[in-house]
């Protein structure tokens, strides 16, 4: 049952109330308590000092609640508004504020009394009352084999028959649905049905949506028959492993711009993994990238390969060891050398000529303010390497700034990118990703037209593994980002993608210190 705090204003201090009939009303939502002998902090606890000491056991905003509820100044000090609260120790609280929350619980009481009878379900019943709702749904003197469905959230103990679903509706919700009853026979029973129900509700959606990826991408293919290929868009992306990990499926999205000026190309992208979200940045290709799974496996066979002859040369002597070393072995040695440097030529090749046009797009770095103001914003991705608050180890700008010509194409498909963002996206639980940005991912474009992408993601919050993702390209965005990219539920509010990228550092040490007990 959803509920709006009430305000209430006394004098010139306003207290709460959360509306529910054994809630009490509050002052910064700390309630008021009577005796506050034995809470008082020592003289060595108060002659503490410096950023984040704890005076006694109650933080400042304690001391303040209890001295609004006794009528006390609430300003000053800790030190201060202890002295006060230890001359008026036992000072009541106002008997005004005792019968505004004494008719607060009655008005809720009725509220709740008539929203159990004409509007709650059975979960939003048991939530408020739990123990009403099962003597209710399941009389002493009754016999009924039923049972009901409810939500159980983690907080509460259940006891008796239950059965939790195989499959609950989200991991990472603090509540799982369950099914109460009289006998286990019911109570499976039930689960069945709701199991099917959600089965065939879960089936539905999910051919909605693959229809609608479906329409999308033949729009972009017919739109791609004339004008080539086109990065720009909004993409639907699906990683079966980690979907099924996260328990994400049908919730990964990706949409890449681009800002180009006269003399240089930057490309981006806000992506929202379900679990994960934030921002991609595409940097120049260079022979430093990172090893593809065909460089692994070759270095892996040349690497078995010596270990199987220096066994043999250990096993039997120096000597003995050579003779042993079979041809077979020298033969896979060989073999994985020439791939090995094969594979090493080819990359330095393709990055070649993609880095001899960056040189001339390196200029892009000395564009004056006033081209800049001119054309499509050439700072969103500038990272400020003169801020002396942020001490990190992001690569320059200069890495981000690509070739104006160097745009996703038939010759020109792999590239480099950064992300950095935030875990639980829009939930209580939201926090930055530290260092996500040290590590590089790659992603390449692939036919009809570069419709099609795959890549690769990983996090150090989720373990070592990297996930390899797919993506169909399904609508199209304009060439500049738009100024509130991130509004929404990844962001609290809009800022530009240059500062969010540069201050993340920041936000991180930020929230590294607690300022309720600073003066």
């Amino acid at each position: 049952m959803e509920r709006q705090r009430t305000n209430i204003l006394f004098g010139e201090t306003i207290f709460s109330f959360d509306n529910r009939p054994s809630d009490v009303l509050e002052y910064g939502s700390i309630g008021y308590l009577e005796n506050l002998e034995g809470e008082f902090p020592s003289a060595e606890e108060l002659a503490k000092s410096g950023r984040g000491a704890k005076k006694g056991k109650h933080l400042k905003a304690f001391w303040k609640a209890q001295c609004a509820f006794r009528g006390l100044d609430v300003n000053g000090r800790i030190e201060e508004l202890v002295d006060r609260l230890r001359t008026n120790e036992h000072k009541p609280v106002f008997p005004e504020l005792v019968k505004v929350q004494k008719d607060l619980r009655q008005k809720a009481v009725d509220e709740l009394e008539d929203a159990w009878k004409n509007r709650l379900t059975d979960s939003q019943k048991a939530e408020e009352d739990v123990k009403r709702f099962l003597l209710e749904t399941f009389p002493i003197n009754s016999n009924e084999d039923k049972a009901v469905l409810h939500t159980l959230r983690l907080r509460h103990d259940w006891k008796g028959p239950r059965k939790q679903f195989d499959d609950p509706p989200n991991k990472w919700q603090d509540a799982m649905w369950m099914v109460v009853g009289r006998s286990r026979s019911t109570i499976s029973e039930n689960v069945k049905d709701i199991g099917r129900s959600r089965h065939r509700t879960k089936q539905r959606a999910q051919e909605e949506a693959q229809a609608f990826i479906e329409e999308g991408s033949r729009e972009v293919l017919r739109a791609s028959k004339k004008q080539g290929w086109n990065a720009r868009g909004e993409w639907h992306i699906s990683c079966p492993a980690f979907e099924e990990k996260y328990d994400v499926e049908g919730l990964m999205k990706l949409t890449i711009y681009t800002s180009i000026t006269s003399s240089c190309l930057q490309i981006f992208s806000e992506f929202d993994f379900g679990i994960v979200a934030g921002v991609f940045r595409f940097e120049k290709q260079s022979a430093s990238e990172p090893r593809t799974e065909a460089d692994n496996s070759t270095a892996a066979k040349l690497q078995v390969a010596k270990n199987n002859r220096l066994n043999e040369m250990q096993a039997g002597g120096k000597e003995i060891g050579a003779e042993k070393y079979n041809t077979k072995n020298k033969m896979a040695e060989r073999r994985a050398k020439r791939k090995l440097v094969e594979l090493e030529r080819n990359r330095h090749e393709e990055v070649s000529e993609i880095e001899s046009e960056n040189e001339s797009g390196d200029e892009c770095e000395s564009e004056s303010e006033s081209e800049s103001e001119t054309k499509v914003d050439t700072d969103y991705w500038d990272t400020d390497a003169n801020n002396s608050d942020i001490k990190s180890n992001d690569p320059s700008a200069k890495a981000f700034h690509l070739h104006k010509f160097s745009e996703p194409s038939v010759r020109n498909r792999t590239f480099n990118y950064r992300w950095r963002g935030e875990l639980h996206p829009g939930t209580c639980r939201e926090r930055v990703e530290l260092d996500s940005d040290k590590d590089l991912y790659t992603i390449t474009f692939d036919e009809p037209k570069g419709t099609r992408l795959r890549g690769t993601f990983g996090s150090h919050s989720m373990g070592p593994h990297v996930y390899t993702f797919t993506g169909i390209k399904i609508g199209f965005v304009s060439k500049k980002p738009p100024e509130e990219m991130f509004s929404g539920t990844c962001y609290s509010e809009p800022f530009e993608i240059r500062r969010q990228w540069r201050d993340r550092s920041r936000q991180v040490v930020l929230m590294l210190f607690d300022d309720e007990d600073s003066d």
